[in-house]
């Protein structure tokens, strides 16, 4: 006895008829036939009962097409779990800096892409110290950050250098100063900055800085399933 004899047999049940069974499942009528014929054969006593007019269960095949229909479904419940225990371990979930997805995740994405088709990568939008909590947690696998993690838990790898750049007004007095603005940061002293929190800031403080708060906005995570 095979899924299919219960699929057929369930199909005829369902239908009482055996032309209509046979469109349903797409084979002819006497294929059909004999699969019923050799499922009968298997469980030893008649499912149906069949004239030239009408189909009929038997009290047996009453009883057979509630198991029927309880093992085809526990069949493709478990066919289910099986595939999503696939699905989770080709999953990935990359947390990244909100920069990352101007000029880093477009040009990457398609090459993982190509190599790795059937995976499902979970793009979520952290700062660093966000991302790196997670990480020790496995709730990310990759983490895209802006500085190096200095932690004995979490391997990391240098992609690249960036420019810092400060971008001004054109009226405020560093606007068009052609040498390096390192120089000149007490000009810089009494201008309004914005900040993601909780930006790390323990290597700007270790050289005597000082931030003062004006005004805080929170934010919710960016989740992208790409």
């Amino acid at each position: 006895m095979e899924l299919r004899h219960l699929r057929y047999f369930v199909a005829v049940a369902q239908a009482l008829n055996f032309t209509r069974a046979a469109e349903k499942l797409h084979t002819s009528q006497p294929s059909l036939s004999s699969q019923i014929r050799d499922l009968e054969n298997c469980v030893g006593v008649p499912l149906l009962v069949r004239d030239k007019r009408k189909v009929a269960l038997t009290a047996a095949g009453e009883c057979f097409l509630q198991d029927a229909l309880a093992i085809l479904e526990q069949a493709e419940n478990a066919k289910l779990r099986a595939r999503k225990i696939v699905q989770e371990d080709r999953q990935l979930t990359i947390g990244f800096v909100p920069s990352a997805e101007v000029n880093l995740l477009p040009k990457v994405l398609p090459m993982f892409r190509l190599r790795q088709p059937d995976t499902l990568i979970e793009l979520v939008s952290l700062i660093t110290t966000e991302q790196e909590e997670k990480i020790r947690r496995g709730e990310l696998d990759v983490g895209l950050m802006r500085h190096p993690v200095y932690s004995p838990e979490i391997d990391y790898l240098e992609l690249f250098d960036e420019p810092l750049v400060v971008v001004l007004p054109v009226d405020h007095p560093l606007a068009h100063e052609k040498r390096s603005l390192p120089r000149n940061w007490m000009a810089l002293i009494s201008s309004v900055l914005i900040q993601r929190i909780p930006v790390r800031l323990r290597r700007s403080l270790k050289r005597g800085l000082r931030k003062k708060t004006a005004s805080q906005i929170s934010s919710r995570w960016q989740r992208i399933f790409w």
